[in-house]
């Protein structure tokens, strides 16, 4: 029930706004230069721990299907449409992990292959326009793996508070 209300509401309340729009739809050439590898690259990650495997082979889909899927959720990064069809795409791939009993920590926490694959990406991208300057190319170096560790650690917070929410609500259900 993402109407567009809600979507005007989530986009405020995040900031998101044109200018990040913009800035994504710039990246389209970014997203489509990382996408098969960081893809493979997330898959790895994934099967190279048992929960996850679990999960995975509880899939319908082949793993090669889901990289697919996966493909076209970085190259939706890019595309500078991020209305209702968007939303809803999202709110379907939610609804199907959870089926899969894919909760918050194994969902959220994988999202960290993705922040260092995009971050890799940026810093590549800013270092090849500043070309020829070391001191651009450590600072963007520098400045992303801050970044990266911070979102690294959020996520975990993230992956926290929703566990407790579920857990809450389950408990009231009972």
């Amino acid at each position: 029930d993402i109407d567009k209300t809600e979507i005007e509401w989530r986009s405020a309340f995040t900031r998101f706004d044109t200018e990040d729009k913009e800035r994504l739809e710039a990246m389209s050439g970014s997203f489509e230069r990382i996408a098969d590898g960081l893809v493979d690259e997330f898959y790895d990650h994934l099967q190279s721990h048992s929960e996850a495997v679990e999960v995975l082979d509880s899939s319908s889909k082949s793993v090669e299907a889901l990289k697919r899927t996966q493909r076209e959720y970085l190259m939706d990064l890019g595309r500078g449409e991020y209305g209702q069809t968007y939303f809803d795409r999202r709110a379907r791939v939610g609804k199907i992990h959870d089926m899969l009993d894919l909760g918050p920590k194994m969902y959220l926490g994988a999202y960290a292959i993705y922040y260092e694959g995009v971050a890799d990406a940026i810093a590549t991208d800013i270092e090849s326009k500043f070309s020829g300057d070391d001191t651009t190319s450590e600072a963007v170096e520098e400045a992303l793996e801050r970044f990266v560790s911070t979102l690294k650690l959020m996520n975990l917070d993230q992956q926290i508070a929703m566990d407790t929410y579920i857990d809450s609500y389950s408990k009231q259900i009972e």
